[in-house]
């Protein structure tokens, strides 16, 4: 992968995944940790066994009976928890200590190990993967992370069959994976289509494969959380200008509207209507995940229509 999606890759899929460092169940009641880390069968948990220690942040004297232990405690509830209407951060937080006993010493610590894995596998099924000629960054990191959702194998023809071929806006429209018990998906829908039709506009300027265009990556563990009219920037989270300059740069929004920068005002409103009209987004003109996703577009708002009908 291009040094460039190496560098957010982490952040990119912990906006969607979440940071968990101790064991949880996913939506479908497979053992998991840090940032959706699946580690069932027990044979994965124990070969990242070095990653995790005891509550007084040790190794555990013996860390293969400590993380069965684990394993076994949490592994029990799967059954039960397999109702896809509850949220896998809930599920999560009830597997906490003291219910487990051990934690990862930094929860981000697999996901390029995870990615690094899948890009094998993809390598194989694109050939010219590497080729800085023909896939940009954005594309790039829009199969790592339907990869990362679904593992590399997954089964969608149509999509790999525009991939292959460097059509990267069918590729957008072939990206959906199913929300069907599992909604969370919603948002990472939303960011891998704007990234492929972000790899086409890409593609038809010019611009330079290797660098990634879709900027909510450079927002890196700010937690993004919903903003409205109203809302204003916070210390660390400058959020609503962050949105703004995103909006005045793909011309949504004219700056001299805007009251005062770092204020979620109407016009920051109307503009991000427009946004989510172009996107198909439900157009509330309040800013989600999902709706952060579409703020990544590098495309002109007055050249959307070409790419997202």
């Amino acid at each position: 992968m291009y040094q460039s999606v190496r560098d957010v890759f982490t952040d990119f899929t912990a906006q969607y995944e979440g940071a968990v460092p101790w064991m949880y169940l996913d939506f479908v009641g497979l053992v998991t940790v840090g940032v959706g880390n699946m580690i069932d069968p027990i044979g994965s948990a124990l070969a990242v066994k070095d990653q995790f220690v005891d509550e007084s942040g040790n190794p555990p004297a013996d860390p293969d009976q400590a993380l069965t232990d684990d394993w076994n405690a949490v592994h029990a509830f799967a059954d039960q928890q397999r109702n896809a209407d509850q949220n896998h951060k809930l599920l999560a937080a009830f597997f906490q200590p003291p219910r487990t006993s051990l934690h990862m010493t930094d929860p981000y610590a697999l996901v390029l190990s995870h990615a690094d894995g899948d890009e094998q596998t993809l390598r194989n099924r694109f050939q010219d993967w590497d080729d800085p000629n023909s896939w940009p960054a954005d594309a790039q990191i829009a199969v790592l992370s339907m990869s990362y959702a679904m593992g590399p194998g997954f089964n969608f023809p149509n999509f790999v069959a525009a991939c292959q071929a460097h059509d990267w806006k069918t590729a957008a429209g072939e990206s959906h994976m199913s929300e069907a018990g599992n909604p969370g998906v919603a948002p990472r829908n939303v960011a891998d289509r704007v990234l492929l039709l972000n790899a086409q506009f890409m593609a038809d300027n010019n611009l330079g494969f290797d660098t990634l265009q879709y900027s909510v990556a450079g927002l890196g563990r700010i937690t993004l959380v919903p903003i409205h009219n109203g809302s204003t920037d916070q210390p660390g989270a400058p959020l609503v200008s962050w949105v703004q300059n995103r909006l005045i740069a793909l011309g949504y929004l004219d700056q001299a509207a805007i009251g005062n920068m770092g204020t979620f005002d109407q016009a920051t409103q109307d503009a991000v209507t427009r946004l989510q009209s172009d996107y198909q987004l439900a157009t509330d003109g309040r800013v989600g995940l999902m709706t952060y996703a579409a703020a990544g577009s590098c495309i002109p708002a007055d050249q959307a229509d070409n790419y997202t009908s």
